[in-house]
């Protein structure tokens, strides 16, 4: 998000208090601590929106001190599928995210 270029509502969510403590913008930017699946369940779309995801990764992957279970991910994905806007997803490879997700 640090190198992203401004929009009219740019707004970070992470369950890591410390990243989101840490996190230092050039450009206004809301941060959420918490959980994309209960902020996004909630959220007024306009669906003009555009919502970039770098979930915690699958349990297999380890890359982040929260990992997320397979439960969750699964959730999210579905989340994901059902809003009313445009969804890009990052993260390593993984056969969940290639059966769940079209490109």
């Amino acid at each position: 998000m640090m190198r992203k270029p401004p929009s009219l509502r740019s707004i970070g969510i992470d369950c890591d208090i410390q990243a989101i403590k840490a996190f230092v913008c050039d450009h206004p930017l809301e941060l959420v601590d918490g959980r994309a699946h209960t902020f996004l369940s909630s959220f007024p779309f306009s669906c003009r929106e555009l919502i970039y995801s770098n979930p915690p990764y699958l349990q297999a992957t380890r890359r982040y001190l929260f990992d997320d279970t397979k439960t969750n991910s699964v959730a999210l994905l579905d989340l994901f599928k059902q809003l009313p806007c445009q969804v890009m997803v990052s993260g390593h490879a993984s056969a969940l995210y290639d059966a769940t997700l079209v490109s």
